[in-house]
Formats: structure tokens, sequence, C-alpha cells
């Protein structure tokens, strides 16, 4: 998609959500005079090879960054080290964190994920292995659920509370993102070659999109779910 086209898909889901005119929706997304400055408040070393991801916590006062050589540390925003999740071997791809800031799901590219709690630092359990690298995560609290997702093609749904595999699904294509709607469960899975995967709660699949793209990066919904948000190697959908 073009940078043109991807501007005028945006402004088509704004116009389609608050009924303004093209317009109106077009002011409040194209505001050339008005670019942020944006200017580091802290830069550290936080791994001594590759830093494979980092995310904040949900209250903000963290950050949790997963290194190449097998490390998942705790970082105040200043960029001091205040933890470390020991347990994995191998590079650490993905980290997430439940809403409530009191679970973290990683995995590494030893094709395992690991459950851990953030206030203790301690594992919880780990849930199993993929056949091949684990690429994609996300959590669902609310209904017991840890989705993983990697090379193998495999959508994988684990139970938080069992730590058992509950449901194997093969999604067709390598899955690169995984991302819950939080108000049902459905379930968006990008993958490599086979658009996008929409599941229900339960692991059925009802929809594919975007099937006709060579690879779709990374997905996300809107904070009210109503629209998904993929990045392509051409730009952005929504």
């Amino acid at each position: 998609m073009t940078e043109q086209k991807h501007l005028k898909a945006l402004i088509r889901a704004r116009m389609a959500r608050t009924g303004e005119s093209y317009t109106s929706a077009r002011s409040h997304i194209v505001k050339p005079d008005a670019r942020p400055s944006l200017t580091p408040t802290a830069a550290f070393r936080a791994h001594d090879k590759h830093c494979m991801t980092a995310v904040f916590t949900p209250d903000d006062a963290h950050i949790i960054s997963g290194g190449f050589g097998g490390q998942a540390r705790i970082w105040t925003l200043d960029g001091s080290l205040s933890g470390e999740l020991v347990g994995h071997e191998a590079a650490v791809s993905v980290v997430r964190i439940s809403p409530d800031g009191a679970t973290v799901v990683t995995a590494a590219s030893a094709k395992t994920v690991r459950v851990w709690d953030l206030q203790t630092r301690r594992q919880r359990s780990v849930l199993g292995r993929h056949r091949k690298q684990v690429l994609a995560l996300d959590i669902d609290a609310s209904r017991d659920r840890v989705w993983s997702g990697g090379h193998d093609g495999r959508l994988n749904a684990w139970s938080l509370a069992t730590a058992q595999l509950v449901a194997a699904i093969d999604v067709g294509g390598s899955v690169r993102s995984v991302a819950v709607r939080p108000v049902d469960g459905v379930v968006a899975a990008a993958t490599v070659g086979s658009g996008i995967a929409i599941l229900r709660a339960d692991g059925a699949e009802f929809a594919r999109v975007a099937d006709d793209m060579e690879a779709v990066g990374s997905v996300a919904w809107a904070a009210d779910g109503t629209f998904l948000l993929a990045s392509t190697p051409g730009g952005a959908t929504v």
C-alpha cells in the first residue's frame, strides 16, 4: 500500500467511526505543522548483545527487555537495573505483560514460552514447546489464556492456571504477531503468506483477511476493538 492510499484508508476509517466529512476527518489526521520533537530521556545498554524486545509495564514504572543472550531484564525508567527473570537459555524474542501487571510471559528462540510472577520475579510455569522458534505472544488473562505463534505455522492456546495446551491451530503460515481483543477474546494472528486469521476465543477460525498480501508483520486492535491495524512491507492497513 502506498503512503497516499494508507492516508486515505485512515481518513475513511475515521469517517466511518465519527460520521465526519472527508475534509474534517483529514484535518484531524494530517497536521503538517504539529510534528512532535522527541528527545530521549534515558539511553542505556540493556544487553551485552542485541536487545530483541522491550515493553512498558502497565503502570509505566518499569521496562522489561529481552536480549539475544537469553536475558529478560527489568529496568526503571532512568535505566537502572531492577531485576531479572532467569530461566531462558536462548534469545528472548517476545515479552508480554497482563493488563493488571501481575504476570509476564516470555518466549525464546529455544521454542519455549515461560510465565513469570512480576512481583516476586520468579518463574511460575513453562508452557511446553513449539516445533520452531516462537515469534508472537499475547495474554488474555480474563479468559485464562496465553496465545503463542511462531515459525511452525501453529497458533497455540495455553491455560495460565494449569500450564496445559488447550488448542493448537494450523493457520497456514509463520505467525509473526498475535493480538487478543479484550472485549470478547477474538484473536488476530498475522502470518507470512496466509494473511490474518481471525479466531473466536475458543480457537475456531471465522474469518481470513488480507490473504492476498505476501506477509503481515504485526497486528493490533484499537482500544475499543472497532478497528484492526496491520503492518505490511508496503505500509499499514486499518
